[in-house]
């Protein structure tokens, strides 16, 4: 929804590419998102059952990143800093305990 404006002076074949480009990025990014998520990929259980688990949570990624975008498209851009600022604020904390954790400060 959101980058459809900047697609907006193309039509036809070069559309179609940017938007299987979009299709296909999404996919991969879904798949490894998923792959990291899947309880059973380290597991000594059968190829297909983690292939079906890494389907599904694919699934669920993808209707997840859709109601996000669809929500998102609607926000008041008065309420856009404070989500800047709580990523901010997260992307700190995230900092101080992977520095904590490592001991990089002693």
């Amino acid at each position: 929804m959101i980058h459809e404006v900047m697609i907006l002076d193309h039509s036809g074949p070069d559309l179609a590419a940017m938007q299987y480009a979009s299709a296909i990025k999404m996919t991969v990014c879904a798949g490894l998102l998923a792959t990291l998520l899947n309880p059973l990929s380290g597991s000594s259980r059968s190829g297909s059952l983690i292939a079906v688990v890494n389907i599904g949570l694919i699934l669920g990624v993808a209707v997840l990143v859709g109601t996000i975008e669809s929500l998102i498209a609607r926000l008041k851009l008065k309420a856009i800093p404070q989500y800047v600022l709580v990523a901010l604020v997260a992307a700190f904390v995230a900092l101080l305990a992977s520095t904590w954790h490592s001991g990089a400060a002693g």
